[in-house]
């Protein structure tokens, strides 16, 4: 969000004692169902679970179609008047809230943000509701301005079918790629596509001109006068009613930092990072002209204790301070590893980017712990809960587990690879320079100057489940660079005890769309001991012997992707945008 509109969330401007009778009696015709004319319309309310774990999150889309702006001052949920949960300026959850009526529905949120706020005349705000427990039954929101209701709406607890996975833009900030995933068994048809309240079906470009059930598809539209930091709320509208919401902060920025802020030229990090200490008494720090990233809170979910309403009302002050001071350096909040699967659904969504260490064992399912399963679990877990925003990882210069010996270069090439693959937008290295051989040292710089010239793909990059493999140990990975190409990870799932030993032959095929048919392989791509080719809606890549990892590039051939709709031959025999 902008900076103004992270600054304003649902809070009181007045202490509750001062509330006017006015505002109590609205609320008490709300509670009982009078009629109400509401302020604002709203355009969708949908109830989402991203993770097993999560408990709901609640997504109301409302639109101010008055004249005024409108100040919303109270949040009644079933006709409880919340208390000061919320946000204005991050203010923290008050404790024991003297009526045990609103201590029970405080109980069932942890925090709830508006942005923006206040709703501008024409604007759309989005109001987001993270509970602590999954709701049993249909819950009712209202929203209270000044003297009027701004807005009411009915929440059925049934996970939506439609979300939006990724809205990500390029370098230069003159498209945004969207992807969309349909999880119901009915196939949907686009209708409209509003980007911050503006109607841009018209210079949509569109993968398909169905959304398949169970399918993803790609929307890119181009966005001219927009700029770094500002607010890109999405609204996808289909033939059937359905529509899915979605809203970021558009940073074309892909991060390559140490942890603790360091340049180290050695391992090829030229960049710095600012680190917010949890303390609440801690001063927001200086930014540095060469910071790309800032860490505005580590391992939240124990920094208060389990108070995670005030953590996550302090995450979202921290947030508004650094977009005002910087605001196109992202901000990212580190999830904790102690409690991820229930930590990763709670505070996603309250910075910029969600930020989580996802090569530890507890995050593997096989038996013994394997760090490629981890990896790939884990960066699932942190990108389900963080849709759409963008997920940062960290990559840790030692062995599994967090022993103290650093990794063998071949690891870490394959450890920091798996990363990408699982859809990273930024790169946290935690290492100690002093203690890496130079061969890791090597591997780490070259891995890095690898990755840096490919950062305008990464930054749009979306995993898509095209690959397969002939050999269950050379473990293909697709990253599609919306219009502009496509990347094929190899990975060596090792011996399936987590050591690598050498793998192959193999085969491995990458089903793609025909609008992709102009795909070459780039001269960047890794060398390695097979061939690869694109033939008809394919990529067959031969492999005679594998070690580690290789990262294979293919850009569109003749035209660059992103380019205008209609830059790109429609795909054969289907609508391929307007």
């Amino acid at each position: 969000m902008s900076a103004t509109a992270t600054r304003a969330s649902i809070g009181p401007r007045q202490p509750l004692f001062h509330f006017p009778t006015f505002l109590m009696a609205l609320a008490a015709l709300a509670g009982h169902g009078a009629t109400v004319r509401a302020a604002c319309t709203v355009l969708a309310a949908q109830y989402s679970i991203r993770t097993s774990r999560d408990p709901g999150r609640a997504t109301v889309l409302i639109r101010n179609g008055g004249k005024e702006p409108v100040h919303v001052v109270r949040l009644l949920l079933d006709g409880t008047l919340l208390p000061a949960f919320g946000i204005d300026e991050g203010s923290p959850t008050p404790k024991a809230p003297a009526d045990p009526a609103k201590a029970m529905a405080a109980a069932r949120v942890t925090w709830a943000r508006l942005d923006p706020h206040p709703i501008a005349p024409g604007r759309s705000a989005c109001l987001r509701i993270q509970f602590r427990a999954r709701p049993a039954y249909p819950f009712r929101l209202d929203l209270l301005g000044h003297g009027t209701l701004a807005a009411r709406c009915k929440v059925f607890p049934v996970p939506h079918p439609l979300r939006i996975t990724n809205i990500a833009c390029d370098e230069g900030l003159t498209v945004i790629c969207i992807h969309v995933e349909n999880a119901s068994s009915q196939p949907e048809k686009l209708k409209a596509l509003e980007l911050n309240d503006k109607d841009v079906t018209a210079r949509t470009w569109r993968s398909a001109a169905v959304l398949a059930a169970h399918a993803k598809e790609l929307f890119v539209l181009r966005a001219p006068g927009l700029r770094a930091g500002d607010a890109a709320a999405v609204r996808v509208i289909f033939d059937s009613g359905r529509s899915a919401v979605g809203a970021v902060r558009l940073l074309p920025v892909f991060p390559i930092v140490s942890e603790r802020g360091d340049v180290c030229p050695d391992l090829g990090i030229l960049e710095t990072q600012a680190n917010w200490p949890p303390s609440a008494s801690a001063e927001a720090p200086a930014i540095p002209r060469s910071a790309s990233a800032v860490r505005i809170f580590s391992c939240p979910s124990h920094a208060r204790g389990d108070d995670w309403g005030a953590v996550a009302g302090e995450s979202l002050r921290r947030g508004a301070v650094m977009a005002r001071r910087a605001p196109r350096v992202p901000a990212y909040l580190a999830v904790c590893r102690s409690r991820s699967d229930l930590a990763c659904p709670v505070f996603a969504g309250l910075a910029d980017a969600a930020f989580l260490n996802p090569c530890l064992p507890q995050y593997s399912r096989r038996g013994p712990a394997d760090p490629l399963d981890a990896v790939t679990r884990g960066m699932a877990l942190l990108r389900d809960a963080n849709a759409p925003a963008p997920c940062f990882a960290l990559v840790a210069a030692h062995a599994f587990g967090d022993a103290k010996h650093p990794l063998s270069a071949a690891e870490l090439r394959r450890l920091t690879y798996a990363t990408l693959a699982c859809g990273a937008r930024g790169l946290i290295y935690r290492v100690a320079p002093s203690r890496l051989t130079p061969r890791t040292t090597d591997a780490l710089r070259q891995i890095n100057e690898k990755v840096r010239p490919l950062r305008p793909l990464f930054l749009l990059a979306e995993p898509m489940d095209w690959a397969s493999s002939t050999n269950r140990q050379v473990l293909p990975r697709v990253l599609l660079a919306g219009r502009d190409g496509l990347l094929l990870f190899l990975l060596n799932a090792g011996d399936g005890k987590g050591r690598l030993t050498a793998a192959g032959p193999a085969q491995v095929s990458v089903r793609i769309p025909p609008w992709l048919a102009s795909l070459r392989l780039s001269p960047e791509s890794d060398r390695f001991d097979g061939t690869a080719t694109v033939e008809e809606r394919r990529i067959l890549v031969k492999v005679n012997r594998f070690i580690t990892a290789a990262l294979l590039v293919f850009r569109v051939e003749g035209a660059r992707g992103s380019g205008p709709p209609g830059s790109l031959p429609r795909p054969e025999g289907r609508e391929a945008g307007p």
